[in-house]
């Protein structure tokens, strides 16, 4: 959605800390993981500035209650 409308700079926050150190490097990971990891790899080379941070989950629970229903009304 980020690239479509045109941005240019990221910012994305997460929980999961081993999601988070694992998108910001270049590396290849387990395949469980790896399919993920790769994913977000490719889609932050779509940017000219990509960031990633760990963000607690108290911190990150209206994020992820939104994301929740959004994805139950499909």
């Amino acid at each position: 959605m980020s690239l479509k409308m045109g941005l240019s700079m990221v910012e994305v926050k997460g929980d999961a800390l081993l999601v988070i150190r694992k998108s910001q490097s270049n590396g290849l990971d387990k395949p469980k993981k790896g399919a993920c990891i790769r994913d977000i790899q490719q889609l932050k080379r779509g940017f000219q500035i990509c960031w990633f941070k760990h963000t607690p989950r108290m911190a990150n629970r209206v994020a992820h209650t939104l994301a929740t229903k959004g994805l139950k009304r499909g």
